[in-house]
């Protein structure tokens, strides 16, 4: 009995785990508490939530300009579901893709050495607010996250709001796996089952798209004595013995 309460225990416990995240103010509700750095500023205008947002801008000059945190990863967690809102205003861009608004995730381990980075946002331009979000392995020996949110060597305006980590258990990404490939899978059958346009229906374009034998002519009066007024399409019957004489033609009016 004790075995199995502390079992019970020990899963709720995980599944918490799992669902708390593991960024400390990452609404920046707080300001920029938690937050390193003092390239970026709280936005009280342009937020997706709450009372603040965190915005960095860059007009002249294309440093890198930005603020991290460091969370421990629990154990257990075999992928992390990271997620941030971001609005950007004329991000120039740059030569490589990285010149950018970016979130980037990077792996550390206990000595701090950079195991995988992962860029889970990158923004040019501009744009509204929109949502991204990347589920990613935990890499073998990683024990740290470290997330940057940065203007990357260009020149812009990026707005950053509500990010979110939550720790997944192997169990938890198989089963997410599987509702997206389920997901898209459906989205496949319901655009494969729309009916298809018409393509060249006036056959202006000759007989592309279309299957079969036939030609386009301008005037059939050569053909069956017709008076057409625009492009008709022959078709040659296909017992020739029967129909000796009979010509088939769509008359495009």
């Amino acid at each position: 009995m004790n075995k199995l309460l502390f079992f019970f225990v020990l899963s709720i416990s995980i599944s918490s785990l799992a669902q708390k995240n593991l960024i400390k103010n990452g609404g920046f509700e707080t300001k920029l508490d938690n937050w390193r750095g003092n390239s970026a500023s709280i936005n009280p205008y342009e937020k997706k939530s709450g009372e603040n947002s965190c915005i960095i801008t860059q007009y002249v000059g294309k440093e890198w300009k930005g603020i991290d945190q460091i969370a421990n990863i629990p154990e257990n967690t075999y992928a992390l579901e990271i997620s941030i809102w971001t609005k950007s205003d004329e991000i120039k861009g740059g030569k490589e893709t990285y010149n950018a608004g970016v979130a980037i995730a990077e792996f550390i381990n206990n000595i701090d050495a950079n195991l995988n980075s992962i860029n889970i946002a990158e923004i040019t331009g501009t744009t509204p607010w929109a949502l991204n979000k990347q589920v990613v392995i935990v890499p073998k020996g990683a024990s740290k996250l470290r997330i940057m949110l940065a203007l990357a060597q260009t020149n812009g305006v990026i707005i950053f709001d509500d990010l979110n980590v939550v720790g997944i258990t192997e169990e938890d990404y198989i089963r997410k796996k599987e509702e997206e490939n389920l997901v898209i899978k459906e989205q496949e059958v319901q655009k494969n089952s729309q009916p298809k346009e018409l393509i060249n229906g006036d056959f202006q374009n000759g007989l592309n798209s279309w299957n079969g034998h036939g030609k386009v002519i301008p005037d059939l009066s050569t053909f069956c004595k017709a008076d057409l007024r625009s492009s008709s399409l022959v078709f040659k019957p296909a017992f020739s013995a029967f129909f000796k004489t009979t010509c088939f033609s769509i008359n495009i009016f």
